[in-house]
């Protein structure tokens, strides 16, 4: 079943977990063809948006028929489209139910992750550029 709006998730692709769970996303999405559209945040769309990718790195983000959402309001216009998941777009809307997951999302799963996923880019950087020195300095003088 083909959907008359498109949806265009935006997520963090230089986070392994994130990868993993939108990689699974995709794949339930192709196989119900439910027109979702993937993109990583540092793919330059999201700047069209008025968001930078650091700022988009922050939470899961769902374009979806032209209206922008984060978070769990994100999470829950993909589940929509995926048949297998409908039932926790519908579980997580329920009062009560709602804040809880947005508590868990917003206050402990989304900063968590960015935080180790900014550290994670910042060691490798580090990596690097001990890496390029150590190449510099082994040089032999001309």
């Amino acid at each position: 079943m083909t959907q008359e709006r498109h949806l265009r998730v935006f997520y963090n692709g230089s986070c392994p977990v994130c990868s993993r769970e939108i990689a699974h996303y995709r794949h339930a999405a192709e196989r119900a063809r439910a027109g979702v559209q993937f993109s990583d945040t540092e793919s330059g769309d999201i700047k069209a948006l008025g968001m930078t990718p650091d700022d988009a790195r922050r939470r899961l983000h769902v374009l979806d028929g032209g209206e922008l959402k984060a978070g769990l309001p994100a999470f829950q216009a993909l589940w929509r489209r995926i048949p297998r998941w409908r039932w926790l777009a519908t579980v997580t809307g329920w009062p009560g139910v709602r804040q809880g997951a947005e508590w868990v999302y917003e206050g402990a799963l989304a900063p968590g992750l960015y935080r180790w996923d900014r550290h994670r880019r910042w060691r490798t950087r580090r990596r690097v550029t001990r890496a390029a020195r150590a190449r510099i300095r082994s040089r032999p003088a001309a």
